[in-house]
């Protein structure tokens, strides 16, 4: 009876994880996007768990603020505010800079296979204007790296950032994603050298880069007061 309650414990365990693991994932990725409801009761039909460890799952991620709960509305993917911009920039530079830093020297010759595969696929895409894709394709190339870290819980914080960042947003700012994937280029040339500082001032150049861009574009567009214009230290290179 010990036993079986054990592995019927695990089970739970196992099915709350996945839930929260596709959560995370699908919030980073887009496929879930901001103001989404989230039903507690279709969530734990699909996961075929009970309400209980869906109600945890969405305390976790309320708590890393990717999902918010609103009276007559009830949870929902968040929204983030226009002035929490700069510091999700700014957190990604510092983590995303460590990630790499640590994954460069752990990276096997199959490992930059698949990013280069990945860079690849991401350049057909932007050719071709398929910006879901992009966006599915860039999560994988990031995420791909910083899994190499062996720092599982900077990689949650990682993807936690980024779903709430405003994809949708930076994607759609012209000539962005040609000079993303550049950027990815000169991360890859670092990666495949072996020069985890290099590789670390690189992707920090990257993703300061993005806050420019998305900074302009939203100035231009009337949607952000009061943005700062301070530079942003990316380790070295300029911006």
């Amino acid at each position: 009876m010990i036993a079986m309650r054990t592995s019927m414990v695990k089970l739970a365990t196992t099915k709350q994880q996945a839930l929260e693991r596709s959560l995370r994932e699908a919030i980073a990725r887009g496929q879930l996007k901001p103001g989404t409801r989230l039903k507690q009761q279709e969530l734990a039909t699909l996961f075929g768990v009970s309400p209980t460890p869906v109600r945890e799952t969405l305390r976790r991620l309320e708590g890393d603020g990717l999902v918010q709960y609103a009276p007559n509305r009830g949870i929902t993917v968040a929204q983030v505010d226009s002035l929490e911009i700069e510091e999700i920039y700014l957190m990604r530079m510092a983590l995303e800079g460590l990630a790499i830093h640590e994954a460069t020297q752990k990276l096997t010759p199959a490992d930059l296979a698949i990013l280069t595969n990945l860079q690849e696929r991401m350049k057909r895409a932007t050719a071709q204007g398929r910006l879901r894709t992009l966006r599915e394709l860039n999560y994988d190339f990031h995420m791909a790296i910083y899994t190499r870290s062996g720092y599982n819980r900077l990689l949650q914080v990682v993807q936690a950032l980024w779903g709430l960042f405003p994809w949708d947003t930076i994607q759609v700012i012209p000539g962005r994603a040609e000079t993303s994937m550049r950027e990815h280029d000169e991360i890859l040339r670092e990666l495949r050298a072996g020069s985890a500082d290099r590789a670390e001032k690189r992707m920090r150049a990257h993703i300061a880069k993005s806050f420019s861009h998305l900074r302009t574009h939203l100035v231009k567009k009337r949607q952000i007061r009061g943005a700062t214009t301070r530079p942003i230290h990316t380790g070295g290179l300029k911006v």
